[in-house]
């Protein structure tokens, strides 16, 4: 299996508290098709399925759910909206090292409260930094480490914030070695 920044090197996901999970599947009408099964069986059903933008890879780490599906980095947003509800954050992600390009976006009660976003400018030769919002109380806490054996760290960034979240490193790299739960939309 990958190592944490490979396996996260192109990918869109989104980390909710566990009291929100409800909220999230039931909102999106969800069902589970598969438990306990590992990230790598996971993404190979996820690869032969018809209906992979439907499909949802859900695991947990402490008290939070990371999502990930191939569609978030489009309809994240949306979905980011409706499911944080009162004082309840919610997280969405997106990290594309081949681009290179990454955001982190935070919602509060309905509304985005905080982007983060990195683009190579290759005209230029630089990288394009987008904010809005003011800084989160979590982004005081970032340090870019370890780093990144593929070099790149700024577009890290989303994994440098859980770590910040109290998503350490070693038990993001634990939870892509164990199980993940399969959802699907409802038909």
């Amino acid at each position: 299996m990958k190592n944490v920044f490979d396996f996260f090197s192109c990918k869109s996901w989104m980390i909710l508290r566990k009291k929100s999970f409800d909220i999230f599947t039931n909102k999106l009408s969800l069902k589970r098709l598969e438990k306990d099964t590992t990230w790598e069986e996971a993404l190979e059903i996820g690869e032969y399925t018809s209906n992979l933008y439907n499909t949802f890879f859900i695991s947990q780490v402490n008290d939070y759910i990371i999502i990930d599906n191939i569609n978030l980095e489009r309809d994240g947003s949306t979905i980011s909206k409706d499911i944080s509800i009162d004082d309840d954050f919610v997280f969405n992600m997106t990290i594309d090292i081949w681009v290179p390009y990454m955001f982190t976006e935070i919602y509060r009660a309905g509304a985005l409260i905080r982007r983060i976003e990195y683009d190579l400018n290759l005209e230029q030769n630089k990288i394009d930094v987008s904010e809005k919002g003011d800084k989160s109380q979590w982004e005081k806490h970032i340090t870019y480490s370890p780093k990144s054996p593929i070099g790149y760290d700024d577009f890290f960034f989303p994994l440098y914030f859980m770590n910040s979240l109290g998503i350490e490193m070693w038990q993001i790299g634990k939870m892509i070695q164990g199980n993940v739960s399969i959802y699907q939309k409802s038909q």
